[in-house]
């Protein structure tokens, strides 16, 4: 203090909280009665909500790893408590009608499982129904069953004389079986179904990442690019883990609200490269 009024630092010192409540009393009296004091109280008030709040942006856009960490194990942990055996059962057999590579699965099984029974009963079916008809084969001849299927292009199948094994021919032409076989080898087409609202912050991200990807090597300096790309990395990975619980179970809300919650945490760090980019330029 100079005199009896209040120097700059004292005051300041009060707006930051660090003087003792002794001092604070004091300052407070002194202030009520004293003109130029309060005058430069008030001041030193607004300096500090501009800076604050120029500030404010910047210093609110690290991520928060740690505690962003622990919500997500505690939300996971809450949600396996609850549920009931029942719901676990249910759960496992939706997701598996969901999932095309399990269905793919299934219906191979179901096919193997026919083919063996077929195999089984094979030898008996080959002896019952090859042995009596072959005189018959022999003498009606082979040209009649062309006639009846000619310009079809229906597979047939044309007997053995011996009666051993029955041979398949197909009437398609080498063009039509090139294309039969490129649709059954075509790549599949995988369809992401979205939980409500998540369409709309990955179209953002991708908006924002385009921006991001042309102006970060010219807004971050070397160690500001690293904490950049880490912090990016921890969300990205928040944000893979999320989805995954998010496509096996759409009815978990609390793994849909972090998942919305981490979408965001991505926005606004990409958001803080626009922002430093014009905070450059306002310098310049």
């Amino acid at each position: 203090m100079n005199g009896k009024c209040i120097d700059i630092g004292t005051i300041q010192a009060f707006l930051d909280g660090e003087t003792t409540q002794d001092d604070s009393l004091h300052i407070g009296h002194h202030v009520a009665n004293c003109d130029n004091c309060a005058r430069l109280l008030a001041v030193a008030e607004d300096e500090n909500s501009f800076v604050f709040s120029t500030l404010d942006r910047e210093m609110n856009a690290l991520v928060p790893t740690q505690r962003l960490w622990t919500r997500i194990n505690d939300s996971i942990e809450v949600g396996k408590a609850r549920r009931p055996f029942w719901q676990n059962v249910y759960s496992f057999f939706a997701m598996s009608v969901r999932d095309r590579s399990m269905m793919a699965m299934a219906g191979l099984l179901i096919v193997f499982g026919l083919l063996a029974v077929v195999w089984t009963l094979q030898p008996a079916m080959v002896v019952t129904t090859y042995v009596a008809p072959t005189p018959a084969v022999r003498n009606t001849g082979t040209t009649a069953a062309p006639s009846s299927h000619e310009g079809t292009g229906v597979s047939e199948f044309k007997t053995d004389p011996s009666g051993i094994q029955p041979i398949r021919v197909s009437n398609h032409s080498p063009k039509k079986l090139e294309q039969i076989v490129g649709e059954a080898n075509g790549p599949r087409v995988e369809h992401i179904i979205y939980a409500p609202g998540e369409e709309s912050y990955i179209k953002t991200i991708a908006d924002l990442k385009e921006t991001v990807d042309y102006r970060k090597d010219e807004v971050f300096s070397g160690s500001s690019r690293v904490d950049f790309e880490r912090d990016l990395a921890v969300v990205n990975d928040s944000i893979k883990r999320m989805q995954k619980i998010v496509r096996k179970n759409p009815n978990n809300q609390a793994a849909r609200q972090i998942l919305y919650a981490s979408y965001q945490d991505k926005i606004d760090l990409l958001n803080t490269v626009a922002q430093k980019d014009e905070l450059m330029a306002t310098i310049r």
